[in-house]
């Protein structure tokens, strides 16, 4: 039997994909065939998953957010300034043109 703090981790593992396999739960798991394949089939009495066909991964049916990148600091800086940076000119063109 796995553990739901284990199952629970294969959802959020599982719900960005279109499509899973119990490999995938493997790799990012750590973890054994037998358990992975246990929790697939948790995951489809769930409603996560699709059912099994065959050797072909299965359709993940509750879909999560896409992961997103998180940028460090540094470079969330950048990106605010250069942002900044096209405002101000962008608000200094309007104030030269409204002057006209």
């Amino acid at each position: 039997m796995v553990s739901d703090k284990l199952i629970e981790k294969a959802i959020k593992i599982v719900s960005p994909y279109d499509k899973v396999s119990a490999s995938l739960l493997q790799r990012r798991l750590s973890i054994g065939y037998t358990d992975a394949n246990e929790i697939m089939k948790v995951l489809e009495s769930r409603g996560v998953v699709g059912p099994a066909d065959g050797a072909y991964p299965r359709d993940v049916l509750k879909k999560g957010k896409p992961k997103q990148v998180k940028l460090n600091n540094f470079w969330s800086f950048v990106v605010l300034m250069i942002f900044a940076i096209g405002v101000g000119i962008l608000l200094d063109i309007i104030i030269i043109l409204l002057k006209k």
